[in-house]
């Protein structure tokens, strides 16, 4: 694997108050593998995260991208969630991660940060 890729640091992290959903996901995209244990940001965790939520979501994401069907299905997903989804970008979404970041109603960019789509 490209050594930029490894060098977000994995996260995810899943926190829910009565009025709003945060979640934050940090590293590659991709599925995780019976060979390698490396984390990654990967539809089936998304899901089971945010299956139930009954409030607005907002996620903090920030990743060099990865495999881009995984990203594919996290957008679908993000896309056809009933409740309203912001993504912030944190740092980068490059690549599956920009993918990911066009399922949200809304996306938010703070000075410094970076989209990356491939041409």
């Amino acid at each position: 694997m490209n050594k930029e890729l490894k060098s977000v640091p994995f996260v995810f992290k899943n926190e829910s108050t009565e009025s709003e959903h945060k979640m934050t996901l940090s590293g590659t995209v991709g599925q995780d593998s019976w060979w390698s244990d490396e984390k990654r940001i990967n539809s089936k965790n998304i899901r089971e995260a945010l299956d139930d939520v009954t409030v607005p979501i907002t996620i903090y994401l920030n990743s060099p991208g990865g495999d881009v069907f995984e990203g594919i299905e996290i957008y679908n997903y993000l896309k056809n969630h009933e409740q309203e989804v912001t993504i912030e970008v944190t740092g980068l979404a490059a690549s599956a991660a920009s993918v990911i970041a066009m399922g949200a109603d809304k996306v938010v960019m703070n000075t410094g940060t970076s989209l990356m789509v491939h041409e």
